[in-house]
């Protein structure tokens, strides 16, 4: 990477039920924006761009890919506000909204915990708030969209606090998670999918709270490896931040660029990218709505 660029890092949320996706692209670290991925024609539309940060993996995606739900930080000169935000994909101005940790001159007037949620269908979500003390500050529903009992929270599942929704939303879109030790659940955790010609994709999600774990990585980072059945070869892959299937294509994310790839009995071939979002910049964008 060249001296001086900053770090681009990129995850992305698959529709269930429909050929979108979001795709949330961070870099540098105060700045985050969203855009909209056609998996049909492989077609980018943006999004916005928002001050702050997205919490991925408290994050989802409706399974018709219309809405999404999203937990995020928002510093601002007077007060600091951790929010949960329901959005019309790609973008990020709110339909519904719902403050937790608030505060305002370095005052907590609010505290909830993770934030964010899941789209239980495609007019159902569940929200992660729970609050400690204090009414949240700001709150308004989203219209057509109904909130259901949040039982997919890591509160209730016993997963790792710092992952929020992600191990659900895994096993949802098609991944088997895999056995872990009471040590290992409680730092990553491991998930599988088959994806052809006697291969599997091994996803390996990481809480980076451990002394000596690498700061560079962020607080929660992936690692990936193809792990062939037959033969037991193992490629690494410690450079993807996100992979996963789409139909019979592997995707994934490397080096601020979106790939795909075909699988066949031997390697992944007819290598392509998808985009590059390396070198964008923050643009203030309004919402159609």
């Amino acid at each position: 990477m060249k001296s001086g660029r900053p770090h681009t890092r990129l995850h992305v949320i698959l529709a269930r039920d429909a050929r979108k996706a979001v795709v949330i692209r961070r870099g540098p670290s105060k700045c985050v924006c969203t855009m909209e991925w056609d998996r049909d024609t492989d077609q980018f539309t943006m999004g916005q761009w928002m001050r702050g940060m997205i919490r991925e993996r408290f994050s989802d995606l409706s399974p018709d890919g219309k809405h999404f739900i999203y937990s995020a930080y928002r510093p601002q000169s007077r007060k600091a506000e951790e929010l949960t935000v329901i959005s019309v994909a790609p973008y990020l101005k709110a339909i519904g909204l719902w403050a937790g940790n608030a505060f305002i001159d370095g005052k907590l007037i609010g505290f909830s915990t993770g934030g964010g949620g899941v789209f239980v269908s495609n007019t159902a979500y569940a929200m992660h708030r729970i609050y400690f003390f204090g009414p949240p500050y700001e709150e308004f529903q989203p219209i057509d969209l109904r909130e259901v009992e949040d039982s997919y929270s890591p509160y209730h599942t016993g997963d790792i606090g710092g992952l929020g929704s992600y191990p659900i939303r895994l096993q949802w879109g098609g991944w088997t998670r895999g056995d872990a030790t009471e040590e290992d659940r409680h730092h990553r955790l491991t998930f599988s999918r088959d994806i052809g010609c006697n291969w599997v994709l091994e996803k390996i999600v990481h809480v980076n709270w451990r002394p000596g774990s690498p700061r560079s990585k962020g607080s929660i980072y992936e690692t990936h490896r193809l792990i062939h059945r037959a033969t037991r070869v193992i490629h690494d892959r410690p450079l993807w931040e996100w992979a996963d299937l789409d139909r019979d294509r592997l995707v994934w994310a490397e080096g601020g660029s979106l790939w795909a790839g075909r699988v066949t009995p031997y390697e992944v071939a007819d290598v392509r990218l998808l985009h590059d979002f390396n070198g964008m910049r923050f643009k203030a964008i309004r919402a159609p709505y």
